[in-house]
């Protein structure tokens, strides 16, 4: 018996050039998830002993939003009883309750749910773009590769994160393909210009309140509070360095009190790059260059149209922006 997370070693053909004398001589057999009264019986039973009594109906969502996998279930409901640790046990756990902390187990703790698409991400990446594929309802692609490459929907049944009826193939664990719509929301196509400007000004926004704390931060750091606050000042034009000149350093990134904007954290960036730079991953130019095209994309930038050209380039920009943004705060 060959135990594993993946049966990749008997579909290899070869290793490291030789032969594999293993290949495609056992068929692989997958531990299957639990059914709503094998969860039942684990919740009710690891409930009973923290001080939770379930609402009945939570079991069966419990299994639908996980798929039965036992794993995942402990966790959610280990954040659940966290969540009311607050109040006097024994409590009642009902769908609000449960609602409320699987939707924050699926925000903020995605390191478990990384965990089991990285056997996809690292040893199937094409199951894994199709998983994508149908997280976001793209049901025809996902269809032609299903049709072309069998041993693709085979893991993904095996895995129990899809199952297949009489409409087609669908998600076992709902929570993976919420997990999946939130990663992939800025890969989708953007057909519409509504689409492309809301999704603009979304994430240049997002970017705006992590890069605004991350520059004041480092810039006190770096150069002391009246230096720093100073540099911010001359920054500004004349008449505008005359009318923050009264605020506080903190209050001067202050989009209410001083309106610093997008453009100006940009500016404070590539002048004083030897503070950042260790916080970009590409050179001043490339960084400004990108801050530069971001803040041009906003929605009052242009008149009325952005091309798919410009849409895709801003999305290569932003990604960049927020993966270094990410990686620092």
């Amino acid at each position: 018996m060959i135990v594993g997370t993946n049966p990749s070693c008997i579909e290899t053909p070869k290793i490291e050039k030789i032969d594999n004398p293993i290949f495609n001589h056992f068929t692989p057999l997958y531990i299957p998830g639990f059914d709503v009264k094998d969860t039942t019986e684990m919740v009710k039973r690891l409930g009973s002993g923290m001080g939770l009594k379930f609402d009945e109906t939570i079991y069966a969502k419990l299994t639908e939003d996980f798929g039965g996998h036992p794993f995942l279930i402990r966790h959610v409901c280990s954040l659940l009883s966290k969540e009311l640790d607050n109040l006097d046990r024994p409590v009642k756990v009902d769908r609000q309750s449960y609602q409320s902390a699987k939707n924050k187990f699926i925000q903020s703790h995605s390191n478990y749910l990384d965990m089991i698409l990285g056997v996809l991400q690292g040893f199937y990446p094409d199951e894994f773009d199709m998983l994508t594929m149908l997280a976001n309802n793209d049901h025809t692609t996902f269809n032609e590769f299903a049709e072309m490459h069998h041993s693709f929907t085979q893991h993904l049944l095996g895995y129990g994160l899809i199952q297949k009826n009489i409409a087609g193939y669908d998600f076992k664990i709902d929570s993976i393909q919420e997990y999946l719509l939130q990663l992939s929301r800025y890969k989708k196509p953007s057909n519409t210009l509504s689409e492309k400007w809301q999704e603009i000004s979304e994430r240049r926004n997002l970017a705006e309140v992590k890069l605004r704390k991350i520059v004041r931060m480092q810039l006190r750091a770096a150069k002391g509070h009246d230096n720093a606050r100073q540099i911010v000042l001359d920054i500004f034009g004349a008449k505008k360095k005359l009318e923050l000149s009264g605020l506080d350093y903190n209050d001067l990134f202050s989009p209410n009190q001083s309106q610093i904007y997008f453009l100006d954290l940009a500016k404070i960036v590539s002048k004083e790059w030897d503070v950042f730079k260790h916080i970009f991953s590409n050179s001043k130019q490339e960084t400004f260059k990108g801050l530069d095209f971001i803040n041009q994309s906003r929605v009052d930038a242009h008149a009325k149209d952005i091309t798919d050209h410009e849409f895709a380039y801003f999305r290569i920009c932003m990604s960049k922006i927020e993966e270094d943004l990410e990686e620092f705060s």
